[in-house]
């Protein structure tokens, strides 16, 4: 595995080995897997700040609301979904699977 921030690649733009993993230390969980030809540049994220669909939806319950989740966007709770008190400081819930 190379780690590097984004503007050492940019400087670089090695060439992974196939199957080498370049991580980006400076943004988030973001690596690219190398094929061993392409330089980092040319290679598409394997992780990147998208979200991943899940093979079958679940249903997830707060309170007494019931949500579908399926990985696709999040999905949130308002307070009064949840039952919580008008004035708390905390606004709403939110389950994503963005990395």
């Amino acid at each position: 595995m190379r780690v590097r921030t984004a503007a050492e690649w940019a400087a670089n733009d090695e060439v992974l080995l196939e199957k080498e993993v370049g991580y980006v230390s400076d943004h988030g969980y973001t690596y690219k897997v190398g094929d061993g030809v392409s330089k980092f540049s040319e290679l598409a994220y394997a992780v990147s700040n998208s979200t991943y669909k899940l093979n079958s939806p679940i249903d997830i319950t707060i309170g007494n609301t019931t949500k579908s989740f399926d990985g696709s966007a999040p999905v949130s709770w308002s307070l009064d979904e949840i039952g919580v008190a008008v004035g708390s400081i905390y606004t709403m819930i939110t389950l994503s699977s963005a990395l």
